[in-house]
């Protein structure tokens, strides 16, 4: 077998596989080409097996298949080192095997490891391909106790009046709050030479409860007499959001 042949020479080498790439010829003359990674380098056959059957599954040919090519790419095999402290990793084949069935139910682009955009548009991010990242021990300070902000997703829809352009009355969840400290605004904007161009003003503002306020907070709601919160204005949509509230 084909496989068989590709596991023994890098092993003849003390080697692992660590790519197996896939050219399939098709009726008519059409080629399919797919690609099989896991996280780490194995030489383990049924590992190769399951992955490859899975793969093709999910990426079946659109004809006939009339020829096959096996290639292969060699890595050396995977030793993770961890801290003595160090929560510990799952075994390689299960984690390939689990991240094989996920990728077949919700698709390759939903799979991997998020990393940040260089950007200052909110939210963006890429979708990098998985990996095992060696284990950094950090060295333990004395403890604090920082302000913890929560995010809102999705961010909630609020009404804000302004005094002198800045916020001066915010209406969050059914009820109304006056500001009392706000800063701002950050202005960021970017993207005006695509469909998802955006404009922003982003204010951290202290609120109390309005005296004779109304309002009937939502049901499940935990009234709040401050919020401090990190509102946002698009000022593309002339819409104003709460994303995130500080505890």
């Amino acid at each position: 077998m084909m496989l068989d042949q590709l596991l023994f020479r890098a092993q003849e080498r003390i080697l692992s596989l660590a790519v197996v790439h896939a050219e399939f010829g098709l009726e008519g003359g059409d080629m399919h080409n797919r690609i099989v990674r896991p996280a780490l380098p194995s030489n383990d056959k049924q590992l190769w097996l399951k992955l490859m059957h899975l793969d093709w599954i999910a990426h079946p040919p659109q004809a006939a298949v009339t020829s096959m090519k096996l290639k292969a790419e060699t890595g050396v095999l995977g030793n993770v080192q961890l801290g003595l402290f160090s929560p510990q990793l799952p075994e390689s084949a299960r984690l390939d095997m689990t991240l094989a069935r996920i990728r077949a139910v919700v698709g390759e682009e939903r799979l991997g490891s998020i990393e940040l955009k260089d950007t200052h548009e909110p939210d963006a991010f890429r979708m990098n391909e998985f990996s095992i990242a060696k284990t950094i021990i950090v060295q333990q300070t004395e403890p604090r106790l920082p302000a913890v902000m929560r995010r809102l997703r999705p961010a909630e829809k609020v009404s804000v009046t302004l005094l002198n352009r800045a916020p001066n009355i915010v209406y969050f969840r059914g009820i109304s709050y006056k500001a009392e400290c706000s800063y701002g605004p950050w202005h960021c904007a970017g993207g005006w030479w695509t469909d998802g161009r955006w404009s922003l003003e982003e204010w951290d503002v202290v609120a109390r409860t309005c005296y004779g306020s109304s309002g009937n907070a939502g049901a499940g709601t935990r009234h709040r007499e401050q919020i401090c919160c990190c509102l946002i204005h698009d000022a593309i949509r002339d819409q104003w959001t709460i994303e995130a509230l500080y505890d």
